[in-house]
Protein backbone atom coordinates (compact mmCIF):
# COMPACT_ATOMS: atom_id res chain seq x y z
CA UNK A 1 0.00 0.00 0.00
CA UNK A 2 1.41 3.52 -0.98
CA UNK A 3 2.50 5.40 2.00
CA UNK A 4 0.20 8.70 1.23
CA UNK A 5 -2.60 5.92 1.23
CA UNK A 6 -1.65 4.94 4.85
CA UNK A 7 -1.65 8.63 5.90
CA UNK A 8 -5.09 8.53 4.48
CA UNK A 9 -5.93 5.99 6.22
CA UNK A 10 -4.59 6.77 9.59
CA UNK A 11 -6.19 10.07 9.92
CA UNK A 12 -9.65 8.97 9.07
CA UNK A 13 -8.89 6.42 11.65
CA UNK A 14 -8.27 9.26 14.13
CA UNK A 15 -11.01 11.29 13.36
CA UNK A 16 -13.56 8.23 13.93
CA UNK A 17 -11.68 7.46 17.46
CA UNK A 18 -12.62 11.14 18.07
CA UNK A 19 -15.80 11.46 16.84
CA UNK A 20 -16.71 8.28 19.57
CA UNK A 21 -15.02 10.97 22.14
CA UNK A 22 -17.26 13.99 21.25
CA UNK A 23 -20.37 12.11 19.59
CA UNK A 24 -22.58 12.85 22.98
CA UNK A 25 -20.62 15.96 24.61
CA UNK A 26 -23.63 18.81 25.29
CA UNK A 27 -24.28 20.78 22.64
CA UNK A 28 -21.32 23.89 22.02
CA UNK A 29 -22.38 27.37 21.58
CA UNK A 30 -23.47 27.91 18.08
CA UNK A 31 -24.86 24.07 17.97
CA UNK A 32 -27.46 24.99 19.85
CA UNK A 33 -29.48 27.63 17.19
CA UNK A 34 -28.05 25.13 14.20
CA UNK A 35 -29.68 22.13 15.75
CA UNK A 36 -33.00 24.55 17.03
CA UNK A 37 -33.08 25.17 12.75
CA UNK A 38 -33.18 22.27 11.35
CA UNK A 39 -35.28 20.89 14.06
CA UNK A 40 -37.57 23.14 13.01
CA UNK A 41 -37.47 22.27 9.37
CA UNK A 42 -38.50 18.97 10.61
CA UNK A 43 -41.37 20.28 12.45
CA UNK A 44 -42.75 21.89 9.16
CA UNK A 45 -41.35 25.50 10.04
CA UNK A 46 -39.21 27.29 7.34
CA UNK A 47 -39.10 30.21 8.92
CA UNK A 48 -35.47 31.25 10.11
CA UNK A 49 -34.14 31.84 13.51
CA UNK A 50 -33.20 34.82 14.27
CA UNK A 51 -29.91 34.20 15.68
CA UNK A 52 -28.92 32.10 12.49
CA UNK A 53 -26.85 34.75 10.37
CA UNK A 54 -26.06 32.54 8.01
CA UNK A 55 -27.39 31.83 4.53
CA UNK A 56 -29.42 28.44 5.33
CA UNK A 57 -27.94 26.14 2.92
CA UNK A 58 -26.10 23.95 5.91
CA UNK A 59 -29.58 23.16 7.33
CA UNK A 60 -30.86 22.52 4.27
CA UNK A 61 -28.55 20.18 3.49
CA UNK A 62 -28.57 18.17 7.00
CA UNK A 63 -32.42 18.92 7.39
CA UNK A 64 -32.49 16.69 3.53
CA UNK A 65 -30.21 13.62 4.86
CA UNK A 66 -31.75 13.68 8.03
CA UNK A 67 -34.98 12.92 6.40
CA UNK A 68 -33.72 10.90 4.35
CA UNK A 69 -30.87 8.74 6.53
CA UNK A 70 -33.66 8.98 9.63
CA UNK A 71 -30.20 10.09 11.60
CA UNK A 72 -32.30 13.06 14.00
CA UNK A 73 -31.49 14.59 17.35
CA UNK A 74 -28.00 15.79 18.43
CA UNK A 75 -25.88 12.77 17.70
CA UNK A 76 -27.72 12.19 14.59
CA UNK A 77 -27.13 15.31 12.94
CA UNK A 78 -23.30 14.97 14.37
CA UNK A 79 -23.28 11.90 12.40
CA UNK A 80 -24.19 13.43 9.14
CA UNK A 81 -22.17 16.84 10.07
CA UNK A 82 -18.52 14.28 10.61
CA UNK A 83 -19.40 12.54 6.95
CA UNK A 84 -18.39 16.02 5.72
CA UNK A 85 -15.46 16.22 7.88
CA UNK A 86 -14.16 13.06 6.45
CA UNK A 87 -14.27 14.50 2.68
CA UNK A 88 -12.64 17.64 3.66
CA UNK A 89 -9.69 15.46 4.92
CA UNK A 90 -10.27 13.54 1.62
CA UNK A 91 -10.14 16.61 -0.63
CA UNK A 92 -7.30 17.72 1.00
CA UNK A 93 -5.36 14.32 0.85
CA UNK A 94 -6.01 14.28 -2.86
CA UNK A 95 -4.69 17.74 -3.31
CA UNK A 96 -1.16 17.46 -1.39
CA UNK A 97 -1.02 13.86 -0.82
CA UNK A 98 -0.03 14.52 3.05
CA UNK A 99 -3.29 14.76 5.35
CA UNK A 100 -1.08 15.83 8.40
CA UNK A 101 -1.06 18.02 10.07
CA UNK A 102 -3.58 19.83 8.35
CA UNK A 103 -5.99 17.10 10.30
CA UNK A 104 -5.00 18.31 13.51
CA UNK A 105 -5.01 22.23 12.27
CA UNK A 106 -6.11 23.15 15.89
CA UNK A 107 -8.47 26.49 14.62
CA UNK A 108 -10.59 23.01 12.58
CA UNK A 109 -10.19 19.81 14.51
CA UNK A 110 -12.64 20.44 17.44
CA UNK A 111 -14.86 21.61 14.77
CA UNK A 112 -14.77 18.10 12.54
CA UNK A 113 -17.10 16.74 15.49
CA UNK A 114 -19.73 19.51 15.63
CA UNK A 115 -22.75 20.52 14.19
CA UNK A 116 -20.77 24.13 12.91
CA UNK A 117 -20.75 25.40 9.18
CA UNK A 118 -17.15 25.78 8.92
CA UNK A 119 -16.19 22.50 7.67
CA UNK A 120 -18.77 22.11 5.04
CA UNK A 121 -17.95 25.86 3.51
CA UNK A 122 -14.25 24.46 3.84
CA UNK A 123 -15.05 21.04 1.76
CA UNK A 124 -17.10 23.21 -0.69
CA UNK A 125 -13.62 25.74 -0.99
CA UNK A 126 -10.96 22.99 -1.53
CA UNK A 127 -13.17 20.73 -3.96
CA UNK A 128 -13.26 24.38 -6.28
CA UNK A 129 -9.49 24.58 -5.51
CA UNK A 130 -9.22 20.93 -6.67
CA UNK A 131 -11.51 21.33 -9.90
CA UNK A 132 -9.41 24.45 -10.79
CA UNK A 133 -6.52 22.33 -10.66
CA UNK A 134 -8.19 20.10 -13.14
CA UNK A 135 -9.35 22.66 -15.40
CA UNK A 136 -13.13 21.54 -14.76
CA UNK A 137 -13.65 25.38 -14.55
CA UNK A 138 -17.57 25.26 -13.94
CA UNK A 139 -17.18 22.28 -11.18
CA UNK A 140 -15.26 24.70 -9.34
CA UNK A 141 -17.61 27.82 -9.20
CA UNK A 142 -20.65 25.55 -8.60
CA UNK A 143 -18.35 24.20 -5.31
CA UNK A 144 -17.45 27.93 -4.86
CA UNK A 145 -21.65 29.26 -5.28
CA UNK A 146 -22.38 26.19 -3.08
CA UNK A 147 -20.01 27.29 -0.32
CA UNK A 148 -21.29 30.73 -0.17
CA UNK A 149 -24.71 29.20 0.21
CA UNK A 150 -23.02 27.81 3.28
CA UNK A 151 -21.41 31.11 4.49
CA UNK A 152 -21.98 34.84 2.52
CA UNK A 153 -18.04 35.03 3.41
CA UNK A 154 -17.37 32.60 1.07
CA UNK A 155 -17.89 35.36 -1.76
CA UNK A 156 -14.01 35.78 -1.32
CA UNK A 157 -13.03 32.57 -1.80
CA UNK A 158 -14.74 32.23 -5.23
CA UNK A 159 -12.91 35.41 -6.47
CA UNK A 160 -9.38 33.52 -5.18
CA UNK A 161 -10.60 30.57 -7.24
CA UNK A 162 -11.43 32.99 -10.29
CA UNK A 163 -8.12 34.49 -10.24
CA UNK A 164 -5.95 30.80 -10.36
CA UNK A 165 -8.49 29.55 -13.15
CA UNK A 166 -8.07 32.87 -15.12
CA UNK A 167 -3.90 32.26 -14.29
CA UNK A 168 -3.88 28.90 -15.56
CA UNK A 169 -5.42 30.00 -19.33
CA UNK A 170 -4.17 33.71 -19.98
CA UNK A 171 -7.28 34.11 -22.07
CA UNK A 172 -8.80 37.60 -23.24
CA UNK A 173 -11.61 39.53 -21.31
CA UNK A 174 -13.79 38.18 -24.02
CA UNK A 175 -12.37 34.56 -24.07
CA UNK A 176 -12.63 34.26 -20.15
CA UNK A 177 -16.38 35.84 -20.15
CA UNK A 178 -16.98 33.02 -22.04
CA UNK A 179 -15.06 30.56 -20.22
CA UNK A 180 -15.38 31.52 -16.54
CA UNK A 181 -19.35 33.04 -16.41
CA UNK A 182 -20.02 30.71 -13.81
CA UNK A 183 -17.71 32.47 -11.16
CA UNK A 184 -19.10 35.79 -12.95
CA UNK A 185 -22.99 34.58 -12.49
CA UNK A 186 -22.07 33.94 -8.38
CA UNK A 187 -20.35 36.99 -8.48
CA UNK A 188 -23.29 38.81 -9.59
CA UNK A 189 -25.87 36.72 -7.41
CA UNK A 190 -23.89 38.14 -4.14
CA UNK A 191 -23.93 40.95 -5.08
CA UNK A 192 -27.76 41.15 -5.63
CA UNK A 193 -28.46 39.35 -2.35
CA UNK A 194 -26.29 41.81 -0.54
CA UNK A 195 -28.29 44.56 -2.03
CA UNK A 196 -31.78 43.01 -1.09
CA UNK A 197 -30.62 42.10 2.08
CA UNK A 198 -29.05 45.26 2.77
CA UNK A 199 -26.39 43.52 3.99
CA UNK A 200 -24.15 40.31 4.61
CA UNK A 201 -26.13 38.43 7.60
CA UNK A 202 -28.93 36.89 7.36
CA UNK A 203 -29.67 37.61 11.24
CA UNK A 204 -28.24 39.16 14.25
CA UNK A 205 -27.93 42.22 12.63
CA UNK A 206 -25.88 44.22 15.83
CA UNK A 207 -23.44 41.74 16.43
CA UNK A 208 -22.64 41.57 12.91
CA UNK A 209 -23.36 45.11 10.97
CA UNK A 210 -22.98 45.42 7.02
CA UNK A 211 -20.05 47.95 5.45
CA UNK A 212 -17.94 48.23 8.13
CA UNK A 213 -13.76 47.90 8.52
CA UNK A 214 -11.86 46.42 11.42
CA UNK A 215 -8.78 45.47 11.92
CA UNK A 216 -8.59 42.98 14.77
CA UNK A 217 -9.55 39.80 13.28
CA UNK A 218 -5.98 40.52 10.83
CA UNK A 219 -3.99 41.38 14.06
CA UNK A 220 -5.20 38.14 15.91
CA UNK A 221 -4.74 35.96 12.60
CA UNK A 222 -0.92 37.09 12.59
CA UNK A 223 -0.60 36.71 16.33
CA UNK A 224 -1.78 33.00 15.86
CA UNK A 225 0.04 32.01 12.80
CA UNK A 226 3.49 32.41 14.67
CA UNK A 227 2.65 29.61 17.62
CA UNK A 228 1.21 27.39 14.77
CA UNK A 229 4.09 27.35 12.48
CA UNK A 230 6.70 28.28 15.17
CA UNK A 231 8.25 24.75 14.18
CA UNK A 232 8.65 25.92 10.69
CA UNK A 233 9.62 29.70 11.84
CA UNK A 234 12.43 28.11 13.79
CA UNK A 235 13.53 25.83 10.75
CA UNK A 236 13.94 28.79 8.79
CA UNK A 237 15.08 31.68 10.90
CA UNK A 238 17.80 33.15 8.80
CA UNK A 239 14.99 33.71 6.20
CA UNK A 240 12.78 35.11 8.40
CA UNK A 241 15.55 37.49 10.41
CA UNK A 242 16.57 38.80 7.07
CA UNK A 243 13.07 40.15 6.65
CA UNK A 244 14.11 42.63 9.16
CA UNK A 245 15.66 45.06 6.54
CA UNK A 246 11.46 45.72 5.67
CA UNK A 247 11.77 47.40 9.05
CA UNK A 248 10.55 51.10 7.80
CA UNK A 249 7.14 48.87 6.95
CA UNK A 250 6.90 46.94 10.09
CA UNK A 251 7.40 50.15 11.92
CA UNK A 252 3.98 52.07 9.74
CA UNK A 253 2.22 48.71 10.43
CA UNK A 254 3.45 49.06 14.49
CA UNK A 255 1.63 52.41 14.25
CA UNK A 256 -1.39 51.42 12.36
CA UNK A 257 -1.52 49.04 14.88
CA UNK A 258 -1.28 50.72 18.34
CA UNK A 259 -4.02 52.89 17.01
CA UNK A 260 -6.63 50.70 15.77
CA UNK A 261 -6.43 47.59 17.72
CA UNK A 262 -9.49 46.93 19.66
CA UNK A 263 -11.30 45.12 21.40
CA UNK A 264 -15.00 45.94 21.83
CA UNK A 265 -17.53 43.64 20.49
CA UNK A 266 -20.00 42.19 23.30
CA UNK A 267 -19.05 38.95 21.80
CA UNK A 268 -15.88 39.32 22.43
CA UNK A 269 -15.70 41.09 25.57
CA UNK A 270 -18.11 38.88 27.43
CA UNK A 271 -17.58 35.13 28.73
CA UNK A 272 -13.94 35.85 29.09
CA UNK A 273 -13.87 32.30 31.44
CA UNK A 274 -14.82 30.12 28.41
CA UNK A 275 -14.24 31.81 25.04
CA UNK A 276 -10.43 31.25 25.26
CA UNK A 277 -9.97 33.44 22.94
CA UNK A 278 -11.80 36.22 24.72
CA UNK A 279 -9.36 36.14 27.87
CA UNK A 280 -6.89 36.54 25.02
CA UNK A 281 -8.35 39.77 23.50
CA UNK A 282 -9.00 40.95 27.22
CA UNK A 283 -5.95 40.64 28.12
CA UNK A 284 -3.97 42.11 25.43
CA UNK A 285 -5.84 44.87 24.99
CA UNK A 286 -5.82 46.05 28.72
CA UNK A 287 -3.00 48.51 27.94
CA UNK A 288 -0.57 49.75 26.15
CA UNK A 289 2.10 47.33 27.27
CA UNK A 290 -0.11 44.47 26.44
CA UNK A 291 -0.38 45.45 23.22
CA UNK A 292 3.32 46.06 22.53
CA UNK A 293 3.60 42.35 23.62
CA UNK A 294 1.07 40.97 21.54
CA UNK A 295 2.72 42.68 18.48
CA UNK A 296 6.05 40.99 18.65
CA UNK A 297 4.19 37.45 17.50
CA UNK A 298 2.56 39.58 15.51
CA UNK A 299 5.28 41.04 13.95
CA UNK A 300 7.30 37.55 13.87
CA UNK A 301 4.67 36.32 11.51
CA UNK A 302 4.54 39.28 9.01
CA UNK A 303 8.48 38.42 8.80
CA UNK A 304 7.74 34.46 8.04
CA UNK A 305 5.21 35.33 5.49
CA UNK A 306 7.72 37.86 3.85
CA UNK A 307 10.33 35.21 3.79
CA UNK A 308 7.71 32.14 2.48
CA UNK A 309 7.40 31.33 -0.97
CA UNK A 310 4.16 29.81 -2.57
CA UNK A 311 4.45 27.38 -5.10
CA UNK A 312 2.56 29.99 -8.06
CA UNK A 313 2.44 33.45 -8.38
CA UNK A 314 -1.30 33.14 -8.55
CA UNK A 315 -1.25 31.83 -5.21
CA UNK A 316 0.00 35.67 -4.13
CA UNK A 317 -3.93 36.74 -4.36
CA UNK A 318 -4.14 34.85 -1.08
CA UNK A 319 -2.84 37.51 0.97
CA UNK A 320 -5.03 40.56 -0.07
CA UNK A 321 -8.51 38.44 -0.45
CA UNK A 322 -7.54 36.92 3.20
CA UNK A 323 -7.53 40.80 4.27
CA UNK A 324 -11.00 41.70 2.27
CA UNK A 325 -12.04 38.33 3.93
CA UNK A 326 -11.13 39.64 7.54
CA UNK A 327 -11.94 43.45 7.33
CA UNK A 328 -15.52 43.53 7.28
CA UNK A 329 -15.94 40.92 10.87
CA UNK A 330 -16.35 43.13 14.10
CA UNK A 331 -16.61 40.08 16.00
CA UNK A 332 -12.90 38.77 16.03
CA UNK A 333 -13.33 35.18 15.36
CA UNK A 334 -10.59 32.38 15.19
CA UNK A 335 -12.89 29.58 13.41
CA UNK A 336 -12.62 32.26 10.19
CA UNK A 337 -9.45 31.99 9.76
CA UNK A 338 -9.76 28.17 9.04
CA UNK A 339 -9.83 29.01 4.46
CA UNK A 340 -6.87 31.36 4.16
CA UNK A 341 -4.63 29.18 6.54
CA UNK A 342 -6.15 26.13 4.86
CA UNK A 343 -5.21 27.30 1.32
CA UNK A 344 -1.77 28.65 2.52
CA UNK A 345 -0.65 25.30 3.80
CA UNK A 346 -1.75 24.42 0.15
CA UNK A 347 0.08 27.32 -1.82
CA UNK A 348 3.24 27.31 0.21
CA UNK A 349 6.23 25.59 -0.75
CA UNK A 350 6.46 22.58 1.68
CA UNK A 351 8.66 22.35 4.94
CA UNK A 352 11.30 19.94 5.40
CA UNK A 353 9.96 16.30 6.61
CA UNK A 354 11.59 17.06 9.84
CA UNK A 355 9.93 20.45 10.47
CA UNK A 356 5.88 18.70 9.09
CA UNK A 357 6.16 16.25 11.36
CA UNK A 358 6.96 18.61 14.14
CA UNK A 359 4.18 20.91 13.47
CA UNK A 360 1.99 17.85 13.61
CA UNK A 361 3.00 16.94 17.34
CA UNK A 362 2.73 20.24 18.44
CA UNK A 363 -0.72 21.14 16.69
CA UNK A 364 -2.19 17.45 17.73
CA UNK A 365 -1.01 18.35 21.61
CA UNK A 366 -3.13 21.63 20.72
CA UNK A 367 -5.96 20.13 19.53
CA UNK A 368 -6.23 16.58 22.04
CA UNK A 369 -6.57 19.27 24.72
CA UNK A 370 -9.06 21.84 22.85
CA UNK A 371 -11.32 18.79 22.17
CA UNK A 372 -10.75 17.51 26.39
CA UNK A 373 -11.95 20.94 27.18
CA UNK A 374 -14.74 21.25 24.79
CA UNK A 375 -16.13 17.74 25.47
CA UNK A 376 -16.31 18.54 28.83
CA UNK A 377 -17.41 22.30 28.66
CA UNK A 378 -14.47 24.03 30.59
CA UNK A 379 -13.82 26.00 27.32
CA UNK A 380 -14.22 26.79 23.83
CA UNK A 381 -11.57 28.03 21.27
Amino acid sequence: MHESVKNLLVAIAILIAAFVYMADAPLLVDERPHLAQIQAFHEGDFTLKPDVTTIPGFHYLLFGISRASGLEGKIGLRCIAFMFSILAVFIYWKLSKKPLPFLFLPLLFPFFFLLYTDVLTLVFILLGFLLVQRKQYNLAALAAIAAILVRQSAIVWLVFLLIQAYAREQLSIAESVKKYWLFLVGILGFGIFVILNRGVSIGDFAAHPAFQIHLGNVYFLLFLCCFLFLPSIVDRRTEVIAQLRRWPLLLAFFLLYIFTFQNTHPYNVDWTHYFIRNWLLVFFTQSIVHKVIFFIPVAIAILYLCATRLREKAFYALYPLTLLYLVPSWLIESRYYIPPITLFLLCRKEDSSRTRWMTTVLWAAVSLVLLHGMRNDLFFP
